[in-house]
């Protein structure tokens, strides 16, 4: 049956993917955008299909009435991901936390019936692996946040949960809620905007990078975080729940990047690796559980080289890295 879903910050990388998705589906889809006059943002929505757009700002409440009036489902994927560090944490941490509550309390105004929040592997494992398994019943400490992105997560994370059991417990009306969390997010791109993983990938094709830090991080595919959102909006057994997301149990690293792009992009200098190999030992053993995203939503996750070689091929596609 055909819904009428609101996908905040539509424009984003994983929203854009909601939002085609929800659009092939056959669903009645709303989304809101910071600034209606941006035309490159607005017309790379317009291009995935029909789509009723609103201007909203995650710290104005009054701005998201209208886009919550008449809605079904609320995906909350909106929240500020800065590429470089800002000089003071609350100008990430106030849009997040403040900004899922205005949308919250706009959603329960309007009698929303379900709503999908967007957390952040970051608030299950942090930065710092460790030799155990993580899934979702772990939370990392505010204490032990390594960076205002990370600390807005698990602050907007906890007042979402917040906000739902606090009207449970005094048996007041509440949307239902699941909750999404995905670790790194690679994958196709679907605009020429760019996040913080984009960026953080596209490095590797600078040809004046000669040499980059090893990186290690749970992965999970763009197109199986967008998939999570539309199956946790229908399913029962999501709702009540975080619903982690990711590739593989394992953690993948740079180098797993280049040993799959070497073989298809061979025409690129890419650079050397600089690896700590005591660290490379320590984690090891880190396993992400993955069994909730198979069993509850259903999803098999995409084969990690199709999601390093389609998120490469879109990037040359948008230009954001150029052919050899």
């Amino acid at each position: 049956m055909s819904q009428k879903i609101l996908v905040t910050g539509a424009n984003g990388y994983i929203a854009m993917h909601v939002v085609s998705m929800l659009i092939k589906q056959g669903h009645h889809v709303r989304g809101t955008v910071r600034n209606l006059s941006d035309s490159d943002k607005v017309e790379s929505l317009k291009r995935l299909g029909p789509i009723e757009l609103y201007q909203a700002d995650l710290l104005d409440a009054e701005s998201w009435k209208k886009p919550c009036d008449g809605v079904d489902i609320v995906m909350h994927i909106a929240s500020p991901l800065p590429v470089v560090a800002p000089s003071d944490e609350n100008l990430v941490i106030r849009p997040a936390v403040e900004g899922t509550l205005n949308v919250f309390n706009a959603a329960l105004n309007a009698n929303v019936k379900r709503v999908v929040f967007t957390s952040s592997g970051l608030c299950v494992s942090g930065y710092d692996y460790k030799s155990r398994t993580f899934n979702e019943d772990d939370w990392v400490d505010i204490s032990e946040a390594k960076t205002p992105y990370q600390k807005s997560k698990i602050l907007a994370e906890r007042a979402a949960w917040n906000f739902v059991d606090e009207r449970k417990q005094k048996n007041e009306k509440c949307f239902e809620m699941a909750v999404i969390v995905p670790t790194f997010v690679l994958g196709p791109v679907l605009s020429a905007a760019s996040g913080s993983s984009v960026t953080k990938f596209s490095r590797i094709f600078d040809q004046n990078t000669r040499k980059i830090d090893e990186m290690y991080a749970a992965t999970c595919d763009v197109r199986d975080v967008a998939l999570a959102h539309v199956k946790a909006a229908f399913e029962e057994k999501a709702v009540g729940h975080r619903n982690l997301i990711t590739s593989g149990r394992n953690l993948f690293s740079i180098k797993n990047w280049l040993d799959i792009l070497k073989h298809e992009f061979s025409g690129y200098s890419f650079p050397e690796v600089v690896s700590d190999q005591e660290k490379a030992k320590e984690i090891q053993e880190t396993v992400f559980d993955n069994s909730r995203m198979k069993s509850i939503l259903g999803i098999e996750p995409i084969d990690f080289n199709s999601t390093i070689l389609d998120m490469t091929k879109s990037l040359i596609e948008y230009g954001i890295i150029t052919k050899p």
